[in-house]
């Protein structure tokens, strides 16, 4: 079945400029290691996916030799051949104790994760501990990420109870980069995942706080077993995750943005506007003024000549696109406002 639905899904990328791929995303292949010197402990992880697993056994331990020798701890990631969405394999996920440190959120990651141990046995949390590098390469400015997930809350310390509050957390990094600088955060998405009997498909939508100025070039995704941090994960919380899939739109064309400047032919001002743009044209011949989203979707249209105005005061607040065509529809002038109301 699941090679049916990847063969399925690569033609629609071939049909469609808006769709990318994870490597692995069903979770098929594998990889297997060890890591740790007492014990050694076997480890896995998803081909093109990460846990926490080889580093934190590793690092614990040596931690742990100093504070509690003969300490246990015990690898969170694993291949899971029966409970699945489709295809042969998902990724399991799950909150564990890890002896002298406490319960530990499993993790899943395109990304590979760095881990403060100092902080964390200091009783910082996880997050706080922890840093990620890499991810996804991607061309296109991702708007979200889905996922097929299935969650089994644990043992709640309190009452000693399974089917604690706890939380699976999904977390996605958009980073970008402008002309000639470095990449950096742009934008994120965050979803908690609720406890299912059976897989359901979830979607965390991103949010960028600059939505043109930047290429989108690298997407993060981490799974947690558990979202609340230390103290609200529950022992043996178990996430399992299968074909995760990102939809995305085109990023910005910053040459022909940065048109306006340089080619004054058609002047629209004020800029930022409140609603209303002025459109004064230069040539006399008649034009065709285009207003569209980041995302490419046209939201106005206008015949202009001579001096008009635009009123878009009814759109949302953000930044905008525009296009001025001929009447064979060839683009003469492109640019962006920013409707600040």
């Amino acid at each position: 079945m699941k090679k049916v639905y990847f063969l399925i899904a690569a033609l629609v990328a071939g049909a469609s400029s808006f769709a990318q791929t994870f490597p692995n995303a069903g979770m098929e292949t594998w990889r297997t290691n060890t890591s740790g010197t007492a014990p050694v402990i076997s480890v896995h992880a998803p081909t093109e996916w990460y846990g926490f697993d080889s580093l934190a056994i590793a690092s614990v331990q040596s931690f742990a030799f100093i504070l509690h020798p003969g300490s246990n701890f015990h690898a969170q990631l694993y291949q899971e051949n029966t409970i699945i969405n489709s295809g042969a394999a998902s990724a399991k996920v799950m909150t564990m104790v890890q002896d002298t440190i406490g319960i530990v959120p499993g993790s899943l990651s395109n990304a590979v994760a760095r881990i403060n141990f100092p902080v964390l046995i200091g009783g910082g949390t996880l997050a706080s501990a922890t840093t990620f590098s890499g991810g996804t390469d991607v061309t296109q400015r991702i708007t979200s990420v889905s996922a097929y997930v299935r969650y089994t809350t644990g043992i709640d310390s309190a009452t000693g109870l399974w089917g604690g509050k706890d939380t699976a957390l999904l977390t996605v990094q958009a980073r970008g980069h402008k002309h000639g600088g470095n990449d950096t955060l742009v934008g994120n998405g965050v979803l908690q995942i609720l406890p299912s009997t059976s897989f359901t498909q979830v979607t965390a939508n991103l949010v960028y706080w600059d939505s043109v100025n930047y290429y989108i070039d690298t997407i993060r995704v981490i799974f947690s077993s558990s979202g609340g941090g230390r103290s609200n994960a529950c022992d043996s919380s178990t996430l399992y995750v299968d074909d995760v899939s990102m939809a995305g739109v085109p990023n910005p064309d910053f040459t022909a943005v940065k048109s306006v400047e340089n080619n004054a032919a058609i002047v629209v001002y004020p800029n930022p506007s409140a609603g209303i743009l002025n459109i004064t044209c230069q040539q006399t011949e008649a034009s065709i003024f285009e207003l569209a989203s980041v995302s490419g979707q046209v939201v106005a249209v206008k015949n202009i000549t001579g001096n008009s105005q635009l009123d878009f005061s009814s759109l949302p607040a953000g930044l905008y696109i525009y296009n001025v065509k001929d009447n064979n529809g060839t683009i003469i002038q492109r640019g962006k406002i920013d409707l600040n109301k």
